[in-house]
């Protein structure tokens, strides 16, 4: 992951969570990551991201594919990816 808020994300996220959730969380930040570094100024600064650097992300994520099968990943593993349950 390149920009470092992205990794204190990550780090959060995978504090007393399941080792599932970690790898689909992580991986849905390295997609994230990957679609923002591409774009101008690559998502380094967070104050400075606007609607189609988000808009980059969600059609990253709308790409994704099971690493099993290669079929796109579901809606519901999309979303899953970026929600941080407490539990």
């Amino acid at each position: 992951m390149n920009a470092p808020y992205a990794r204190a994300a990550a780090k959060v996220a995978a504090d007393g969570t399941l080792l599932s959730v970690i790898k689909r969380t992580f991986n849905a930040c390295v997609v994230a990551s990957d679609a923002l570094h591409a774009r101008p100024g690559g998502g380094q600064d967070l104050t400075r991201l606007r609607f189609a650097d988000v808009q980059a992300v969600f059609s990253a994520m709308s790409c994704i594919r099971c690493s099993d099968n290669g079929e796109l990943a579901s809606r519901k593993w999309r979303m899953d990816s970026f929600s941080v349950s407490s539990t």
